[in-house]
């Protein structure tokens, strides 16, 4: 890819990091409408014919696709190498969302889905890896089901009333992969009123009165914290 990454901000402000891979930019595409892709194999780290520019709908121009008939099944596919330093670490593939249902290989390997369009999902990827390119394939599927939570979109693909075109539909957006979560453990005690961390990583979202674990990455230091919550 020659041209520049569109978006090449980290997608979390008040956690950049400096080791991180922005995978959005051209990626293969295809539209799959009478969902064969599956059974055809797909999957299995082909070549798909069109082109889109990540992280644009294919309704809009920024796509360079722009067509906004209803496509329910869409596939993504893109080749790409983690960095030298990256190799016997944790790496794990964030999107920062697929509206809708989405199904994920690494070189014909399912890693993993999600359903739901509205929050980020990740998995860890580097038990699929290889050294060298590596194949990532994206499997969308947003049907046209007025019950499905779609927002102001509308279930007809047309815009009317206060309902505008599906421009989210069969969206990837913002795909990066990061190296080297750490796994924390979080205690809440309710006898002493205070949750307590064995570690020096910052952790945040606690949820109090909940025995949980948390992965957290590294380069946010700040001493052990013991806070009272229950007060």
């Amino acid at each position: 890819m020659t041209e520049a990454i569109p978006r090449p901000e980290y997608p979390r402000p008040q956690f950049v990091r400096d080791e991180w891979l922005n995978l959005n930019g051209e990626w293969e595409f295809a539209f799959d409408d009478v969902n064969q892709g599956l059974q055809l194999g797909w999957h299995d780290g082909r070549t798909l014919p069109g082109r889109i520019t990540v992280p644009f709908a294919y309704q809009t121009p920024l796509s360079g696709i722009n067509d906004k008939s209803i496509h329910e099944y869409i596939w993504y596919a893109r080749s790409f190498e983690i960095p030298g330093g990256w190799h016997d670490r944790d790496i794990l593939l964030n999107f920062g969302a697929v509206d809708y249902s989405s199904t994920v290989w690494i070189n014909g390997q399912e890693v993993g889905h999600n359903n739901g369009g509205h929050v980020p999902f990740q998995f860890e990827i580097a038990p699929y890896l290889h050294p060298g390119p590596n194949r990532l394939t994206l499997r969308v599927e947003d049907r046209q089901d007025p019950r499905q939570p779609r927002g102001k979109q509308s279930f007809t693909g047309l815009p009317f009333g206060i309902d505008y075109y599906c421009t989210a539909e069969a969206v990837a957006y913002q795909c990066y992969a990061v190296q080297e979560p750490i796994d924390i453990s979080v205690r809440a005690d309710r006898q002493k009123k205070k949750i307590t961390t064995d570690t020096t990583k910052i952790v945040s979202n606690i949820t109090a009165g909940l025995d949980c674990d948390e992965r957290i990455f590294p380069g946010y230091m700040i001493q052990p914290i013991t806070e009272d919550v229950f007060d």
